[in-house]
């Protein structure tokens, strides 16, 4: 896909923003609380996501097509000849999680977490009541293949967020008439 010089500068500067963010926060993470910190950890690691992939084809530019290229990273990793160790799941999962979940949060709000309701899950995304599991599903797109495909997950937050937003502007609208 081409961008204009426009779109181009916009999401570079996102980066550039989110790159600062990250580099201020850092200096301060004894002082956060831990949910702070684990903002603040994602923020690197999608930071990180970023930086390998300038060693690519095509840069990460935090829009939502940019979901797309993740997918196809995890793609050539999940089928490549040489299995990845539990480490290496687990650093890969970590960045390209964080990445997905940045681009989650800039285009339709949210917060990370460190447990959503399923006990002992881990870091989950909170996007206006829906939880994603970015995490897991990175990992097991590694592990298990195409079927955990994080395109298709990311379409259906997206799409469960829409819903549940327009199902509370409905409620608003039907009280504002009461």
């Amino acid at each position: 896909m081409f961008f204009s010089k426009k779109h181009e500068s916009a999401e570079q500067s996102y980066a550039d923003q989110l790159r600062r963010e990250w580099n201020d926060r850092k200096t301060r993470l004894d002082k956060f609380t831990d949910e702070e910190r684990i903002a603040a950890f994602s923020i690197g690691f999608a930071i990180d996501m970023v930086d390998a992939s300038g060693k690519m084809k095509r840069k990460l530019d935090f829009s939502e097509d940019s979901v797309k290229y993740i997918e196809q990273i995890l793609d050539r990793l999940s089928r490549s000849r040489k299995k990845l160790s539990n480490e290496e799941v687990t650093e890969v999962a970590r960045k390209a999680s964080s990445y997905i979940g940045e681009v989650m949060r800039r285009f339709h709000g949210g917060e990370w977490k460190l447990e959503g309701s399923i006990p002992q899950a881990g870091v989950v995304m909170l996007v206006n009541g829906m939880e994603a599991y970015i995490f897991q599903k990175v990992g097991n797109r590694l592990v298990n293949g195409p079927e955990d495909n994080v395109w298709d997950f990311y379409n259906v937050c997206i799409g469960n967020v829409k819903m549940m937003t327009a199902q509370a502007q409905n409620y608003l609208d039907k009280y504002k008439k009461s």
